[in-house]
């Protein structure tokens, strides 16, 4: 998410208030609460981080989008993974607890955008990196001059930036 965050904040077009909620998707932001970064467990939490009503927040992001994604699905991603790394030593309930989320809710996900269980998530991280970077594939395509909208993958670190 790192790495996405970091180029979708490149493209300064967007509004102060999906800009800050892309830092704080992505763990880009510079307050205090940055260091122990978890993200928002859904919009409302995230809202409510860039001081809006999620329904705002929400509206900003359709009438603008930096991805072609509804803002849900952009954050169900950044929970799902930070919970994959977060999972190294720790159970998935703990995981869970630690972000604000039911197990179930982490098995639904990883179901769903990962394909696979949540067992197999913590033993092949990078089937989930992989899965992620088929679907910003399939949502986003960067602003360019020349529009041609290539990208290399997020979860390659950008320059100077952590991995994904």
């Amino acid at each position: 998410m790192h790495g996405l965050g970091l180029r979708l904040l490149s493209d300064p077009s967007f509004r102060p208030s999906v800009r800050e909620a892309i830092s704080r998707v992505c763990g880009l932001h510079g307050d205090a609460a940055a260091a122990r970064f978890v993200p928002a467990s859904s919009v409302r939490r995230l809202a409510g981080q860039v001081n809006l009503a999620a329904s705002t927040l929400r509206q900003y992001w359709r009438e603008d989008p930096p991805l072609r994604c509804r803002l849900k699905e952009f954050v169900n991603w950044a929970v799902l993974l930070w919970a994959v790394r977060a999972r190294a030593g720790a159970g998935w309930e703990t995981v869970a607890d630690q972000v604000g989320l039911r197990r179930r809710t982490l098995e639904i996900n990883v179901k769903r955008m990962a394909g696979c269980t949540l067992a197999a998530a913590a033993r092949d991280p990078e089937r989930v990196v992989g899965r992620f970077d088929e679907w910003v594939d399939s949502v986003w395509e960067p602003r360019s001059a020349n529009g041609s909208g290539t990208h290399d993958r997020v979860s390659a670190p950008a320059s100077g930036a952590r991995a994904t």
